[in-house]
């Protein structure tokens, strides 16, 4: 038997049982009784037909897409034709942040009004994808008899993107003969190897403009270097789900945003880069250097997880990821061992330069193998805060270079 008639079927069994009685007995107290369960039946079905009718539900988010840490706002509009008197009303928004609302859940309690307008707000959403689904209308009488319940669906999406940070103190390190390391900034470019000329963008340095070009009448041209069109950086993420099992949950959000935030710092310099997702389906996202291209990495950052289980030295024999020598890896893991080392050193055999951002747990004993501190550059990434953790330097053999 449906819920929602259970009660008012019962009245009305009730109602009918006791006209029986009243028919057969009769006296003031039976008749008395009857109609005022005759009336109450009567307003009961007025209920349970007029209480839900005509209603409208309305959702409105304040952005389809955040980054890690921000607010969403959610406002929700109900308005009805009229309002039935005694009766009340619950609304409650299904979706997958309502537990962490700033009421503590999604469930409303409508007052009386004809029109109503509901807002709240759900702080320091996570990097993540969240569904709104509908919206769940109950209604009733204040005897608890009748119950009506309605469903409108109103499916939405969230995207939240991993945090953004400036990496300021990020310098680019390059092993030479000799194990010779020569740093320079990504945004410190070489003009004299000008391989073209390109359009003025704001960033752009007063000694990249071409001059003569630019006398041509034809906008500000701005040298364009070998480095802005030859060299790619690959950026490469570690989600080995053996390597974040026994770490903090925060570690592999901080890989996460700390790979967004370089990407970020290479399309701000004009560098093309590509990336590399080692999940439980690995994915090579080609290079590219545009906003657009930075928007679609952000999307599949947004559904990353630590649940991979290829093997590092696995992806240098990959056929579809193009390792040459005109490529710079930069890879963010949260291990310094020998499936790291042993990546590290196949790529050197494809002459590839490559450096490593350990993403450390601050909170377990220092271990900083000497082997791969040695021949190649490691940031140590040990606090939230990226220019904070790389403001010390990097890791070149044993000594940390400022």
């Amino acid at each position: 038997m449906n819920r929602e008639l259970t009660g008012l079927i019962s009245l009305a069994a009730l109602t009918l049982i006791w006209s029986i009685l009243t028919y057969a007995w009769g006296g003031f107290v039976t008749g008395f009784l009857f109609y005022s369960l005759l009336f109450l039946l009567l307003y009961e079905i007025l209920v349970y037909v007029s209480c839900v009718r005509g209603l409208f539900v309305k959702r409105e988010i304040s952005s389809p897409v955040l980054t890690a840490g921000q607010s969403l706002h959610v406002s929700i509009k109900l308005s009805r034709p009229y309002v039935f008197p005694f009766t009340w009303l619950i609304l409650r928004d299904q979706n997958d942040l309502e537990k962490r609302s700033s009421l503590g859940k999604s469930s409303f309690l409508v007052e009386n009004e004809r029109t109503v307008d509901l807002d709240y707000k759900i702080y320091g959403v996570r990097r993540g994808r969240y569904h709104f689904n509908q919206l769940e209308c109950t209604a009733g009488d204040l005897f608890g008899i009748v119950e009506r319940k309605v469903f409108c669906w109103e499916p939405q999406t969230v995207r939240v993107y991993p945090e953004i940070q400036p990496v300021s103190y990020w310098l680019t390190y390059a092993v030479h003969r000799g194990n010779r390391m020569q740093r320079y900034r990504p945004n410190a470019q070489d003009v004299t190897f000008v391989s073209g000329l390109r359009n003025y963008r704001v960033g752009d340095r007063l000694q990249q403009i071409h001059w003569k070009a630019t006398a041509r009448g034809q906008g500000i041209k701005v040298k364009e270097s070998e480095q802005e069109t030859a060299c790619e950086y690959i950026f490469v993420l570690d989600q080995d789900q053996s390597a974040y099992q026994r770490l903090p949950g925060e570690l592999f959000e901080r890989a996460v945003s700390l790979a967004a935030s370089l990407i970020h710092h290479a399309i701000s310099h004009r560098l093309v880069f590509s990336l590399v997702l080692t999940g439980a389906s690995p994915l090579y996202v080609n290079g590219g250097r545009s906003r657009e291209h930075l928007i679609r990495v952000l999307e599949y950052l947004v559904d990353v997880k630590p649940d991979g289980q290829l093997l590092l030295p696995a992806l240098v024999s990959h056929g579809g990821i193009p390792w040459s020598k005109n490529k710079r890896v930069v890879l963010i893991s949260p291990r310094i061992d020998e499936q790291v080392g042993a990546f590290l050193h196949q790529l050197r055999k494809k002459k590839v330069d490559a450096e490593l951002f350990w993403i450390a747990d601050s909170s377990a004993p220092v271990r900083q193998p000497h082997e791969i501190l040695q021949q190649w550059p490691v940031w140590k990434i040990d606090q939230p805060s990226f220019d904070l953790s790389m403001k010390g330097g990097v890791w070149i053999g044993s000594k940390r270079s400022p």
